[in-house]
């Protein structure tokens, strides 16, 4: 996957978030991620990885790893590029991309809680700020980093593990069968992001608390290129040639950090161009989203 995306070569520090949280872009110029850290997600890790791209294949040169208890305990965090100032007002430039809706980075192919697609109008989201832990990013270009197919479906008993809901696999007044899987067409389940930056010395990418605790603190070359993952999904097996079935979809579990006012749920499953490893259909575990009628995670 990491092989397949959009990435340029012509930035300085490139972002990727992949794994069960939300992208919300707030008033003020950041890119809030809400990191799913309900105990539900207790087998879910969050990492932050650097690496240089001069020496990727030698692995990360810094790295952080968060248990979901642990995530909530050190939220809400920040992670950004210190230019010689520390974390300064002038820093909140977040953005995302939209050239246009055909430019296959427009940030308005990520997969939207808030779209049409989904719950959007006439349907609404409400989000439950206690499943989340925030991560703020005042920098950065956000753009759809990987183009998939996807389709919509509604969701049944049988997708949420025996969760019951007085609509779930059906709307409200109408029979399931009225209601076809749904093809999401060129939408993205990863979100990238490109963070501009001057030509000069004395550069750090900072991953710190609210309290200006430092996580990581990483050195940054003038003129290199380097690659931050974001991932807050389970741990890998330890054995990279041990067998493991094609997982079950996570996407589920967002109904426990939101809320619609229909009631209505849904699943996702990806279509056959979505893992060219896998059988179709194939349920991306853990997918990146976005709500993109809001504007904070933290006044939900």
């Amino acid at each position: 996957m990491k092989e397949q995306s959009n990435l340029r070569l012509d930035t300085r520090v490139s972002l990727f978030f992949e794994g069960l949280m939300l992208t919300c872009f707030t008033k003020d110029k950041r890119c809030q991620v809400g990191i799913y850290t309900h105990p539900i997600n207790a087998d879910h890790l969050f990492t932050v990885s650097v690496y240089d791209a001069r020496k990727f294949r030698n692995g990360a040169i810094a790295y952080k790893r968060y248990t979901c208890a642990e995530l909530r305990e050190a939220a809400p965090l920040w992670l950004y590029v210190d230019l010689g100032d520390g974390l300064q007002k002038n820093l909140f430039t977040a953005t995302r991309f939209a050239r246009n809706e055909i430019d296959p980075r427009s940030f308005d192919h990520v997969l939207d809680f808030d779209g049409p697609e989904l719950h959007g109008p006439p349907d609404q989201v409400t989000l439950n700020p206690d499943a989340l832990s925030i991560l703020n990013l005042p920098q950065g270009i956000f753009y759809a980093a990987q183009l998939d197919d996807f389709q919509r479906s509604l969701a049944t008993d049988d997708d949420h593990g025996g969760h019951t809901n007085m609509h779930m696999g059906s709307h409200p007044g109408k029979n399931e069968s009225e209601e076809p899987p749904m093809p999401l067409l060129n939408k993205s389940a990863l979100v990238g992001a490109q963070i501009e930056l001057p030509e000069k010395e004395n550069l750090a990418l900072k991953l710190e608390t609210s309290a200006k605790e430092a996580l990581l603190n990483v050195p940054l070359e003038a003129g290199v290129q380097y690659t931050v993952y974001i991932e807050h999904a389970p741990e890998p097996p330890a054995d990279p040639h041990e067998f493991l079935p094609v997982p079950r979809s996570h996407f589920h579990r967002f109904y426990d950090a939101i809320t619609t006012k229909s009631g209505i749920r849904y699943t996702i499953s990806g279509l056959a161009k979505t893992m060219e490893m896998r059988c179709p259909p194939y349920d991306p575990p853990c997918t990146a989203m976005t709500v993109g009628n809001h504007d904070s995670l933290e006044n939900a």
